[in-house]
């Protein structure tokens, strides 16, 4: 006997509805705080120079900066490794500090709902560079 065809379109739409709002609302963020940080230095030296002159205020703002890109890059990994349970659990953290609407929170919903009654569905790739 053949198991039930599991109609994924469903949860495919609510998880690029999800994946796409999470890299959204990140990078309108990092863009607010680019530029009240300013030029942020690219080379690692010069970044740890740059970073010990910073006052505390500009210290938790580039610390909120570097976990809003590490969101950003997580969520299209989540996305594209098929990890929707990884895309809920980011859904549900980021969920207040970003203000995701209602249509991300409810993708997030369904999602999650999808992912307890097909368990072993959308456990994707997991690569030991991504944890």
């Amino acid at each position: 006997m053949n198991p039930p065809i599991i109609d994924s379109k469903p949860v495919l739409r609510h998880t690029d509805l999800l994946a796409a709002g999470l890299r959204e609302a990140a990078a309108t963020r990092i863009t607010e705080l680019r530029r009240a940080l300013g030029p942020v230095p690219a080379g690692p030296a010069d970044r740890h120079r740059w970073e010990l002159l910073l006052d505390d205020d500009r210290r938790r703002l580039l610390a909120e900066h570097d976990d809003l890109v590490r969101l950003r890059d997580a969520a299209g990994r989540a996305w594209s490794e098929d990890r929707l349970a990884d895309l809920v659990a980011l859904a549900r953290h980021y969920r207040r500090g970003l203000r995701l609407g209602d249509d991300l929170v409810d993708a997030a919903r369904r999602i999650a709902a999808f992912t307890d009654a097909h368990p072993d569905w959308g456990l994707g790739i997991r690569l030991p560079a991504s944890r």
